[in-house]
């Protein structure tokens, strides 16, 4: 977080400051996404108490986006990307992205 947003006052913090922060992260030093996102998650509740304590007026955290993260298909060496909050199939035979688009759980296939 530091040197990027350490100097900076908590009101005077803007989404394009986080944008630059996570774009530096990842493309300058290197930082994969899964330390990306722990980081914006720090930052992020950082932010909120400071919405709460009204140091500042709103959270410039929220919305912005970071890199996402590859995971491994449940039974399967193949990978996939997606965002952390795509719910698994709650059958452990099919291995899928659950899309609930039946009452049967899951929309098939790999």
């Amino acid at each position: 977080m530091l040197p990027e947003l350490g100097d900076l006052k908590m009101a005077s913090v803007m989404p394009e400051d986080i944008r630059q922060w996570i774009k530096r992260l990842h493309e300058t030093l290197g930082a994969k996404p899964p330390t990306i996102v722990k980081c914006k998650l720090i930052v992020d509740a950082i932010l909120s108490t400071a919405v709460n304590d009204q140091a500042t007026f709103f959270h410039p955290g929220k919305g912005i986006k970071t890199p996402p993260v590859a995971t491994r298909l449940q039974g399967s060496s193949q990978r996939r990307t997606t965002n952390a909050s795509t719910p698994r199939c709650p059958r452990t035979s099919c291995g899928c992205w659950w899309r609930p688009t039946s009452s049967r759980g899951c929309a098939g296939g790999n």
